[in-house]
């Protein structure tokens, strides 16, 4: 028999397949072993998680705290903190009063943490009526500080003295927030455990703030800000009221600043409504006034933008953002106050209205949810709830009603944003709340109708609180709008002088787009715009820009013409930008420009 060799060309013929196809199935194992064990941890930490919660639930009801009455409008429970000073986990008592039968209380104003922490060994517990009550470590230190600070003292905390798993008592108790708040002998803020760079900040807080009040209240007289854009100029910063603060100084007020609580939607109403809220951070303490006043001075003297210079830029973002907040909760608290407050002067030349001028019963409201865009909220309906408070207190102070809003946690998360913004637009009259309605917000849930407002953050408000003489734009002069809504449909319809209002030749980028250095369809659309922007015989260029920020800086319209100039280098950073970046992409860019624009 004749065994004949195969030529190589054969045998790879034949064996090839036979490799590729291993090779694709040994291939497709190691992938779907890869996905089997990405699915294997998820469902892994879900088992964790369900059963660790299981066991956390199984112990409460066994072992744990039980509220043994329920409480409604009336009433509130208060905690009694022990006299103990010791490590050993918190002893307290709880207990029932009736609102006007109260014994002198602090209040607590706190984040409660990240929604994650929501499994028994996320938690600390301390005893509450001998009993264990699970609470996060936040609280935890909290209240383990203030057994120390405010030891025999009744102390109120939402997350202990609500039953937070009775919705009606959650509902009843939400509703009566500014009574409690504003019952309260004194507010404590805690912002967290200490650092060692806490000291210091709370130093320069209260140096900053010692001439604070007179520099605002200057530039509130004439309606204008300050100028102080560099931070490493003493004399532009000694006349703008803040003292010779180096870098690393600016640097350290990021340990107050930054911390989670500034930036929450319900801190609105927990400082405004209190008489006397102070800060602890650890062992550290200061008054609210001092953090404050402190914010509003940064944020009234341009000293903002100058933070943009220090450090690597990103450094202070979080610090900036957090000013603008922190200044928010001070101009939301010196609002309620009314006649009390010590900048009632200026808060006359504030117009919180926005352009909306007609009078109605939830104006109030309205102008404390535009003033509010920005904070937080977990969930969209606690935009509103949280201001309720603030809204009833002020009316209360005027001898009028409480307002007809029922705080409802059963209904569908969006019902109250569509009764309101469906009131909102027919009480008002105005098309103006359209400005914060569908692609404008930056979250817009899936099942809120467009037109309706989710007051969340947005790309670039219209509306918003400003100086008086800053006279809101108004295209349609006094024009009234001509709609109806059909509540059944959720439609809004609006009547329009023409079908043929005009046509869109041509569409830029979006904002978000601009700043990334995308801005192509842009220029094409100025080039064949022509020289002159006809309506109003202004450079095309000019009419661009002007166009771009409202004709207006922070205190006067038309903006002052000099800003030509700060959009022009603005153009031209935002190019640079582009270019740095499209270069790391594609290297030989560098040949294709001469050397000196390098």
């Amino acid at each position: 028999m004749r065994v004949g060799l195969r030529s190589s060309t054969q045998l790879l013929a034949q064996i090839q397949p036979f490799h590729l196809a291993a090779g694709a199935t040994i291939i497709a194992l190691i992938v779907n072993a890869q996905h089997l064990r990405s699915l294997l941890v998820t469902t892994s930490q879900y088992i964790y998680d369900s059963l660790s919660n299981a066991l956390f639930n199984v112990s409460q009801t066994l072992f744990g705290f039980s509220y043994d009455d329920s409480i409604f409008d009336q009433h509130i429970r208060l905690i009694h903190l022990s006299d103990s000073a010791s490590n050993s986990s918190p002893n307290l008592t709880l207990h029932t009063f009736k609102l006007d039968e109260c014994p002198p209380y602090i209040a607590l104003s706190y984040t409660w943490g990240p929604v994650t922490q929501n499994t028994i060994f996320d938690q600390s517990s301390i005893l509450l009526n001998a009993r264990p009550f699970p609470v996060l470590p936040n609280l935890h230190h909290a209240i383990k500080q203030l057994r120390i600070s405010r030891s025999g003292q009744y102390l109120w905390v939402d997350g202990i003295c609500i039953n937070q798993r009775s919705l009606p008592e959650r509902s009843a108790q939400v509703a009566i927030m500014d009574l409690i708040y504003n019952g309260a002998a004194e507010t404590i803020i805690w912002l967290g455990l200490a650092t060692d760079q806490t000291a210091r900040a709370i130093e320069l807080v209260q140096k900053i703030a010692k001439g604070a009040e007179s520099k605002i209240i200057e530039w509130g007289r004439v309606q204008s800000y300050g100028d102080a854009y560099i931070m490493n100029d003493p004399e532009l910063l000694k006349r703008n009221g803040l003292p010779n603060l180096t870098e690393n100084d600016w640097l350290t007020l990021r340990d107050i600043y930054t911390r989670p609580w500034f930036g929450r939607v319900w801190m609105l109403q927990e400082v405004a409504l209190s008489r006397n809220p102070r800060v602890l951070i650890g062992h550290h303490e200061t008054a609210w006034d001092s953090v404050g006043d402190t914010a509003g001075l940064i944020n009234m003297s341009g000293a903002l933008i100058g933070l943009f210079t220090v450090g690597s830029g990103s450094e202070t973002a979080p610090l900036i953002y957090s000013l603008v907040h922190a200044a928010g909760l001070h101009v939301t608290r010196q609002w309620a106050q009314d006649k009390n407050s010590r900048y009632k002067e200026i808060l006359r030349s504030i117009d919180y209205s926005v352009g909306i001028r007609q009078d109605h019963p939830k104006k109030l409201l309205l102008e404390l949810l535009l003033s509010s865009i920005g904070f937080k909220a977990t969930i969209p309906r606690d935009r509103v709830y949280s201001l309720l408070g603030i809204v009833n207190f002020m009316e209360r102070a005027k001898g009028r009603p409480r307002l007809d809003v029922i705080v409802d946690y059963k209904s569908p998360n969006n019902d109250i944003l569509i009764d309101l913004g469906i009131s909102f637009f027919r009480e008002t009259k105005s098309l103006h709340l359209l400005s914060l309605a569908g692609i404008t917000s930056r979250a817009v849930p899936a099942d809120l109708p467009t037109w309706i407002p989710s007051f969340e953050t947005v790309h670039v408000p219209v509306l918003g609180p400003n100086y008086t003489r800053m006279l809101p734009f108004d295209a349609a002069a006094r024009e009234e709008a001509d709609f109806t809504i059909d509540r059944s449909l959720l439609h809004l319809n609006i009547k329009i002088f023409s079908p043929h209002l005009g046509t869109i030749e041509e569409l830029g980028e979006s904002w978000s787009d601009v700043i990334q250095g995308k801005f192509n369809d842009t220029m094409k659309m100025l080039l064949h715009c022509g020289t002159t922007y006809i309506p109003t015989g202004q450079p095309i260029v000019e009419a661009f820009w002007r166009t771009l920020i409202m004709d207006c800086d922070l205190s006067q319209r038309p903006a002052p013409s000099h800003l030509a100039m700060s959009f022009s280098k603005w153009m031209l950073l935002v190019t640079i930008q582009a270019l740095i970046a499209y270069q790391l992409k594609n290297p030989s860019i560098l040949y294709q420009y001469p050397p000196q624009i390098w």
